[in-house]
């Protein structure tokens, strides 16, 4: 099985997840208690079923990375009620570029095989420069620049969030690894969720706040839920995190396929997506040469 394919699934995944709040604009706190809560009642069954990973690095990257999602989350949800689905998931190609040097830094084998193959390191690091190129087109927009600007914090924590991905991923096998790390981390943001969730409670009644909140709530659930076992399956496989991310950025494509099906445009410029989804077709086909150059099954 090759990374690529639940890459590009968890792509559609993210896209599903930033359309939830784009239509409901609800507050990011609310949605992140949903989040967590949702998944963890989906996946606790099945931990039943396969065993707990052994190694306690896995748990140690798994309780970090929650924390960091807890209010990466949230951040991501504001940033969607303000700008829409399509213009904080554009810019985050930057978030590849700085995942791709962090883990040939923490990753010497990696780091190795790029210097032993020196085109292949230079066409794969001009593909991912492509992301910076047409995230400085699209901040010409004024939207596009004020959006950039706010949600700037959030792309860094995204590095944080896909390298300790990947490190838990290194420390357990392909199948409890996915399973239980999506079940930890969302009970985990759940519990964190709940404090700042009661005001809303107050504030709404408790009937009214499940009547309001349901909906949108069970849809991001099941949407987390895929993204991140796909996610977590594509983190396993790859040779390196950034891999998974620059596949992910084609999430713009189902956004914009969906605006064109509803017959509408969104606000700021969208096009220069496609620049970098041919960047990352050769990317992908730049990876798999390097392996096969190492005489490594791809």
């Amino acid at each position: 099985m090759i990374w690529e394919i639940p890459a590009l699934f968890t792509s559609l995944m993210v896209a599903f997840y930033g359309l939830v709040n784009q239509r409901y604009r609800l507050p990011g706190e609310q949605l992140v208690f949903w989040r967590g809560l949702v998944p963890a009642i989906i996946l606790a069954p099945f931990l039943l079923f396969f065993p707990a990973p052994e190694n306690k690095l896995f748990y140690v990257f798994v309780v970090t990375n929650s924390i960091i999602v807890r209010f990466a989350d949230a951040w991501f949800f504001e940033a969607v009620a303000r700008y829409g689905a399509g213009l904080p998931l554009r810019f985050s190609p930057i978030t590849v570029i700085l995942v791709f040097f962090s883990w040939l830094v923490l990753d010497p084998v990696q780091a190795v095989l790029m210097l032993d193959n020196p085109a292949q390191f230079v066409g794969i690091v001009l593909c991912l420069v492509v992301g910076l190129f047409s995230l400085a087109m699209m901040a010409k927009c004024n939207v596009t620049l004020e959006a950039m600007k706010y949600y700037m914090p959030r792309l860094f924590m995204g590095v944080f969030i896909d390298i300790f991905n990947k490190k838990a991923m290194q420390y357990s096998d392909g199948v409890s690894g996915p399973l239980y790390y999506a079940a930890i981390m969302s009970f985990i943001v759940f519990v964190m969720a709940v404090p700042s969730s009661v005001k809303y409670f107050r504030r709404n009644g408790f009937i009214n706040e499940i009547k309001t909140m349901w909906a949108p709530g069970l849809m991001i659930g099941v949407v987390i839920v895929c993204l991140m076992l796909s996610k977590n399956v594509a983190m396993k496989l790859t040779p390196n995190p950034a891999y998974v991310s620059a596949i992910m950025m084609a999430s713009p494509l189902w956004l914009s396929l969906y605006a064109l099906l509803r017959g509408r445009e969104e606000p700021g410029k969208f096009k220069p997506w496609l620049v970098f989804l041919i960047s990352c077709v050769i990317l992908v086909i730049l990876v798999h040469s390097v392996k096969q150059a190492a005489g490594i099954n791809p």
